[in-house]
């Protein structure tokens, strides 16, 4: 079992004329490496303007008129892109290096959503959403393999939870603010303004990133340097690995209504306008920003990974309860905010972790392209899913449908973890 290192500041230390809270807060980001705070900073400018995503869905139904089915098929091929970006980001950081893999992916879906404005036919949308989702994940693998070599055993899981924080500190505001121009200067600017954060973030990248991949494969510890199956030929050959990625997908299936039924359903059912739903998209972030640094902080060793990943799945089931029980609707979307937050808050980071040294270096962007691969099948099923499942039988059943995923999730973690076929600590 790993010591905590003590984060006790100097007495000098300007920390020490904060509050004790924020100095807590502020105490769990010490320690990391100078590189991965410049990985969150591209990831809080790039996020920053995710507008279309959010609203994606939304913007096919009332703007363009086309049924929640047909809509349901364009989120279904920007999943299709996505797997494929996973599968090809993978393969090409193993061989030229995540640097240039994440700088082309910025600098090209920045193009790639900007053309999407002037696009109206179904197909041309739903090839152009696919090709921008295919570039834009080819960043993901690249991205994580980066953070693999900048960091160390100790300072991982915090490492994953910086940028997540990065990026739910983007997902905050760029919902938000999209809910607005949406409603006030029309959906054509949430393109515009999209491409510009990842323009924006692909120069900032250049100039504060090391461009030498081999210098940032240096800083990473000697003792990480392997992980447990190195032996294995191929990321398919790890059996245990790929059963630990089809329970977390089951999850994320649930889990990723956010981005596709829930937007509609407060739209359709409770009547919520744009600006309405940028701030509930919002609320998710926010709760992330104040909440994600300090539980890590605290949870990571106090109980094993795996046991945290259970609880995590189950909290995102139960979130969509709140849609079920005849509560006033204010209620319903708090608790499922709240719900999904703190679900996903103790779920993602730890099963980053878990899948990072779990790799072997010189697979490490397989591994990262197959953890990536379960994003992108998910972004393929849930809004597939869960629009057909809301269309024929209902939203109601679509609730029940994400809770009983979310429980199997649970149960499948819940046997590998106590089966000891997985690491149940992140490390070990």
């Amino acid at each position: 079992m790993r010591v905590r290192p003590t984060f006790a500041p100097h007495q000098n230390h300007p920390t020490v004329l904060l509050p004790k809270p924020i100095r807590r807060y502020v105490d769990t980001f010490r320690g990391l490496p100078r590189t991965v705070w410049k990985l969150a900073l591209v990831m809080l400018i790039n996020r920053s303007g995710t507008m279309v995503l959010p609203f994606l869905t939304v913007y096919l139904t009332h703007e363009l008129g086309y049924t929640l089915a047909q809509a349901g098929w364009v989120m279904t091929c920007f999943g299709i892109g996505s797997l494929g970006g996973a599968w090809l980001g993978g393969k090409l950081t193993d061989r030229i290096g995540p640097w240039t893999v994440q700088l082309g992916s910025l600098s090209l879906t920045g193009f790639l959503y900007l053309s999407l404005m002037w696009v109206t036919d179904l197909w041309a949308i739903s090839a152009l959403v696919m090709a921008t989702s295919l570039v834009a994940d080819t960043f993901r693998p690249a991205n994580l393999t980066a953070i693999s070599l900048y960091t160390s055993a100790e300072n991982r899981t915090r490492s994953l939870s910086l940028i997540r924080l990065a990026v739910n500190l983007g997902f905050s505001a760029g919902p938000a603010a999209g809910g607005f121009i949406a409603a006030h200067f029309g959906y054509e600017w949430l393109f515009v303004v999209n491409a510009l954060t990842y323009m924006v973030s692909a120069v900032f990248f250049v100039l504060a990133l090391p461009r030498d991949d081999d210098a940032a494969r240096s800083v990473a510890a000697p003792e990480d340097s392997d992980g447990p199956v190195l032996r294995k030929a191929s990321v398919w050959a790890d059996r245990q690995f790929v059963w630990f990625i089809f329970f977390l997908l089951l999850n994320l299936v649930a889990f990723l209504q956010l981005l596709s039924t829930v937007p509609v359903y407060l739209r359709s059912v409770l009547h919520y306008s744009e600006d309405t739903i940028g701030l509930v998209m919002a609320g998710n972030g926010l709760l992330i920003v104040l909440l994600e640094m300090p539980l890590i902080y605290w949870l990571e060793q106090r109980f094993p990974a795996m046991g945290l990943m259970v609880g995590g799945a189950i909290l995102i089931g139960l979130a969509y309860v709140g849609f079920l029980l005849p509560l006033w609707h204010v209620l319903a979307v708090v608790w499922w905010v709240v719900l999904i937050s703190v679900g996903e808050i103790i779920n993602f980071p730890f099963s980053n972790t878990l899948a990072m040294e779990r790799a072997p270096a010189h697979m490490r962007g397989q591994y990262m392209g197959l953890y990536t691969m379960m994003f992108s099948v998910s972004f393929i099923l849930a809004p597939l899913a869960g629009t057909w499942i809301a269309d024929h039988f209902g939203f109601g059943a679509l609730w029940w449908t994400a809770l009983l995923l979310s429980l199997a999730s649970a149960a499948g973690l819940y046997r590998m973890w106590r089966s000891g076929r997985f690491p149940a600590r992140a490390g070990v």
